[in-house]
């Protein structure tokens, strides 16, 4: 906006001026609704601000890319550098267009930002979709406001995503599973000072039948005549190219992504699903990234059936680690609902430990983890979630609710993802051999628990621990086994020693890690959530209290005290 005759220049009056036949100065450049002083005239000082802010973000991408394997420190570390120095110059166009809050707010320059970032996408879009050269088609684009449709094909994708008034447009191409991606800088400058904003712009254009190397180069043009189509400092480059990838909704795409055509190994990329966002538990993210990588690879829907399958069966039989279902979300206690059921979990779990010790609560937007356990017939999540340490106590009563992981959280993230090739995740689940939960636990997980609060205290598995044969539920072992007491007692006696080794070499890890925290009559007191070997210690002793029970009641030796470990 130029400072004409000491006030803002408006739209009307440019209508005013030509109504009069008279011309606005040389230098003023026209956006949608306000003008805008070139550089030549005069760069103010959010410009050249954000000019360095956008300047150093790129020497420290570059930086990045020369990093080798071994250095993932220096690499996170660039990595969050360069993600703040994004994140500052994007909140530049909030602080202009916030009116109430912002300290020196300018709505006109906020509106020309959304209207020349429109209006560049618009002029992208109608000149890629009408270029023959590269028949090429827009499938997307959107200024944060509009969405276009999904695509999961085997065709290259081009998504451009901009920055307007510093704008960042980045560029993807698809065709036949290829993705190119470019980034555009748009720079206007405000009155007499200047001003650069950013808002980001999107674009994917689809490309059939081209292999990398076809899609860098056609990035590479469409970035090169893109760019000479805007004023300076308006710039498109070329950043990535994906094969294949998942173009799922607004703001959220997954791929393999090549930047160099010399790049041999591509790169896992993803965008606003589950396995880069926190707000879900790690199974689904791991199970997600796996599944993509299975398909990406081998373009076979079965071998992912095949891999997902396994992994339910895992879940449902207790082969995982509960490391893997803990939810850790924020929590902001005061500014709920009065209503206890209208809580959400993490509060729910944060109230109850605030009722067992007032100290315990949680700091504003604290996360608070929680496990999802098997309730009572038709029960609400609300009488569902625990915290973690509850359920990994040695004679815990409580179960983790393998059911809610599969069908409320894995299902429906991997369902929104391949639903676009015609799977039907829920399908597979119900056809599917529901595997036998393991007996060991299943017998003395309630058993060994001397309340027995819940009803499944009194129901214990009627299998052999040995062999899985039916058994009368008051013995632990089928007749056949029974009657050959040197094998039956060489396999107790073994699986016990194997499970005390493994005891004594966690808690070995542990002493190394805590020092002198460690005590005979106690065992290790370390009950770190973010410990993988917690949570081993935990599983091997509860397997090992149950083993350890049977050798006892069958007279092979004094029962252990697992407090020693």
């Amino acid at each position: 906006m130029g400072n004409h005759r000491g006030r803002i220049l408006r739209s009307r009056d440019f209508v005013y001026l030509e109504s009069r036949g008279l011309t606005w100065p040389d230098p003023l450049a026209l956006a949608p609704l306000v003008g805008f002083i070139t550089f030549p005239v005069r760069k103010g000082v959010l410009p050249r601000l954000l000019d360095e802010i956008l300047s150093t973000r790129i020497m420290v991408k570059k930086a990045m890319k020369k990093f080798t394997p071994s250095e993932r420190v220096l690499y996170r570390i660039f990595n969050a550098r360069q993600l703040a120095l994004k994140l500052i110059a994007n909140v530049t166009y909030g602080y202009t267009a916030a009116g109430f809050s912002g300290r020196m707010p300018c709505a006109e320059l906020a509106d020309s930002i959304v209207q020349c970032g429109r209006r560049t996408l618009e002029k992208a879009i109608s000149f890629v979709n009408s270029n023959d050269k590269w028949n090429a088609k827009v499938i997307y684009g959107d200024t944060d406001s509009c969405c276009g449709g999904s695509c999961c094909g085997i065709d290259a994708v081009i998504v451009v995503a901009a920055t307007v008034v510093a704008v960042v447009a980045v560029v993807v191409v698809v065709v036949g599973y290829w993705v190119v991606v470019a980034t555009v800088a748009v720079v206007a400058a405000k009155a007499v000072t200047a001003v650069v904003v950013q808002r980001l712009l999107r674009m994917f254009v689809l490309l059939k039948g081209r292999t990398v190397k076809e899609s860098l180069k056609i990035g590479q043009e469409i970035a090169s005549e893109i760019t000479s189509m805007n004023p300076s400092p308006v710039m498109l480059k070329m950043e990535k190219v994906y094969q294949p990838c998942f173009l799922l909704t607004k703001k959220r795409y997954v791929g393999y992504s090549y930047e160099s055509p010399d790049q041999v190994h591509p790169t896992f990329d993803a965008k606003g699903i589950e396995t880069v966002r926190r707000d879900s538990c790690g199974a689904v993210a791991k199970t997600l990234e796996h599944s993509l990588r299975l398909f990406f690879e081998h373009q076979e829907i079965s071998k992912v059936r095949v891999y997902l399958q396994r992994q339910w069966a895992r879940i449902l039989g207790g082969k995982v680690s509960l490391q893997d279902f803990v939810f850790a979300k924020e929590v902001r206690l005061g500014t709920y609902s009065s209503r206890a059921t209208s809580l959400p979990p993490a509060a729910i779990v944060a109230t109850k430990a605030m009722k067992a010790d007032p100290r315990a609560e949680p700091r504003y937007a604290e996360r608070i983890p929680y496990v999802v356990i098997h309730g009572e017939p038709g029960a609400r999540l609300f009488d569902m979630v625990i915290n973690p340490l509850e359920l990994l106590e040695i004679h815990s009563p409580y179960r983790l609710n393998d059911l809610y992981y599969i069908n409320k959280q894995i299902i429906p993230a991997l369902q929104r993802v391949f639903g676009l090739v015609g799977a039907d995740l829920n399908q597979w689940f119900l056809e599917m051999p529901k595997p036998i939960r393991p007996t060991m636990a299943k017998r003395y997980s309630n058993a060994s628990n001397a309340q027995k609060t819940r009803i499944d205290s009194f129901y214990l598995s009627k299998h052999c621990i040995l062999c899985g044969e039916f058994v009368q539920a008051s013995t632990n072992f089928c007749e056949k086994c029974s009657e050959k007491g040197p094998v039956f007692a060489a396999a107790v006696i073994g699986r016990t020693s194997k499970l005390e080794m493994d005891i004594q070499h966690l808690t070995a890890i542990c002493r190394h890690c805590g020092g002198g925290d460690w005590i005979v009559e106690s065992g290790v007191k370390c009950t770190s959530l973010a410990c993988k070997v917690f949570y081993e210690r935990r599983k091997i002793q509860k397997e090992f209290q149950a083993v350890s029970s049977v050798a006892t009641d069958a007279g092979l030796y004094p029962k252990c005290m697992m407090e020693w470990f």
